[in-house]
């Protein structure tokens, strides 16, 4: 058995993109994937996918919440491990105890490119710093 979590992009935020957790926890019964867990209000969902490749989880839950739910919203999937592994690996530790609250860790569907890295460190003026460290993940503190 191997244990998700899904991430889904920008839903329950500012009283856009609504979805209630029991909707999605019914979703995802629905399409195969009984037992799944959600937390408070977050679009975070953990479950058990069997088999399944995340490439092949990704699209089937966005659009099964499209068809099913009228959701619109990018799903991003890893293993609990992989989520573990991002943390492990945050380039910002010092950030990480002493300022969480700036620090985001940015879950997304493919690596950035280096030169695509570094033309979004280039653009910054202020403080930022934005970090690739892993794959389709990237660190940014504000």
């Amino acid at each position: 058995m191997t244990v998700y979590v899904g991430l889904l992009r920008g839903v329950n935020v500012g009283g856009k993109t609504k979805l209630p957790m029991a909707d999605l926890r019914l979703l995802f019964g629905e399409i195969g994937f009984p037992g799944a867990r959600t937390l408070l209000n977050s679009g975070n969902v953990v479950f058990d996918g069997g088999r399944k490749s995340i490439a092949a989880l990704e699209p089937l839950f966005e659009v099964e919440a499209d068809t099913r739910l009228g959701v619109k919203t990018d799903f991003f999937v890893r293993t609990a491990s992989e989520i573990r592994a991002a943390i492990d690996n945050n380039p910002f530790p010092d950030m990480a105890s002493k300022d969480p609250g700036h620090l985001v860790l940015m879950i997304m569907k493919k690596t950035p490119t280096a030169d695509a890295a570094e033309a979004l460190r280039a653009a910054i003026k202020g403080r930022e710093e934005v970090a690739v460290a892993g794959e389709r993940v990237a660190y940014v503190t504000y």
